[in-house]
C-alpha cells in the first residue's frame, strides 16, 4: 500500500499533464473559462435561498453566503467523482499499456477539478474578508480542510473509477448515492437542527459522514469567522484516510480485470 502511494507521488508529472489536458479540453472554447465553476453554485445558491430561505424560513445569518460556502466544496467533490467515474473507460488505449500508471487517471480528474475549485475558494475568501472587513486568522484552517477533502475525493474517485470499469451499473448507483449524500450533509440547513432532531445514536452515525466536518469547516471559517469543530474535523480526517486506503485496495482489485473489461 505504501509503495503504491509512493508510485502515485512519483507519477505527479503524468497526473498534472493529464489534468492540464482535461482542463484545456473542458474550458478552451468556453468564454467564461473557470468562471463556470462559480456560475453553477451561484445558480444553486439562488434556488436554495428562495426555497429554504424564503419559503421554509431557515434562520441562518447571511444565508446566501452560507450556502456558497457549502455548495462550492460539494461541487468540487461532485465534479471529481463524475469525471473520475468514466476516466478508465474513456482512456482504454492508455489503460491497456502495461507500463501505464492507471491510478493517474482518476487522480488527475480530482486535480483538474481542484484548480477551478481553488479559484472559487479564493473568491469566497476575498468575499469573506469584505463581509468581515478584517483579516481573521481562522482562515489559516482552509489548507487543512482542503487537504482533507482532496484525500476524500481521491479515495472516492479511485473506488468509482475502478468499479465502473468492471461493473457498468456503478455510474447510475453513484448518481443516486450522491443525491442522498448531498441532503445528508449540512449544506442547505443548519447543523444544529440535526443535533436536536436526531436521537444520540443516529446523530453519532450522521457525524461519521466525512463531508459533515468538512462542510462545517468551510462554513465556520468563511461564513462565521470561527475555528472549525475540531472533533468533527478529526472524524472527517479519519474517515477520509480510511476511504483513501479503501480506494487504493478496491482499485487494485479491479485493475486486474481492466484489460478484459475495458
Amino acid at each position: 500500500m505504501f509503495l503504491k502511494i509512493v508510485e502515485i507521488l512519483e507519477g505527479r508529472d503524468l497526473i498534472f499533464g493529464l489534468a492540464a489536458k482535461d482542463l484545456k479540453s473542458k474550458y478552451r472554447y468556453a468564454a467564461g473559462g473557470f468562471g463556470w465553476m462559480v456560475v453553477n453554485p451561484l445558480a444553486q445558491m439562488m434556488v436554495f435561498s428562495f426555497v429554504f430561505g424564503r419559503i421554509f424560513k431557515i434562520n441562518i445569518e447571511n444565508y446566501p453566503f452560507f450556502l456558497l460556502c457549502g455548495i462550492i466544496p460539494w461541487s468540487f467533490l461532485r465534479g471529481s467523482v463524475d469525471s473520475a467515474s468514466n476516466s478508465i473507460l474513456a482512456n482504454a488505449g492508455l489503460v491497456k499499456k502495461t507500463a501505464f500508471l492507471r491510478e493517474a487517471l482518476p487522480v488527475s480528474a480530482v486535480v483538474a477539478n481542484l484548480v477551478p475549485f481553488l479559484a472559487a475558494l479564493f473568491f469566497l475568501s476575498v468575499l469573506s474578508f469584505f463581509l468581515n472587513f478584517s483579516f481573521n486568522p481562522v482562515i489559516l484552517w482552509l489548507p487543512v480542510i482542503v487537504m482533507l477533502q482532496v484525500i476524500l475525493s481521491v479515495g472516492i474517485s479511485l473506488i468509482v473509477s475502478g468499479l465502473n470499469a468492471v461493473y457498468r451499473e456503478t455510474q447510475f448507483i453513484i448518481e443516486i448515492l450522491l443525491l442522498v449524500w448531498f441532503y445528508f450533509t449540512p449544506i442547505v440547513y443548519n447543523f444544529a437542527i440535526v443535533e436536536h432532531a436526531l436521537p444520540k445514536e443516529l446523530f453519532s452515525i450522521y457525524c461519521l459522514n466525512p463531508m459533515t466536518g468538512i462542510s462545517l469547516g468551510y462554513q465556520s471559517v468563511l461564513a462565521r469567522h470561527l475555528s472549525p469543530d475540531i472533533n468533527l474535523l478529526i472524524v472527517s480526517a479519519l474517515v477520509s484516510f480510511l476511504v483513501f486506503f479503501l480506494g487504493l485496495m478496491i482499485f487494485s482489485f479491479c485493475e486486474r480485470k481492466f484489460v478484459d473489461m475495458v
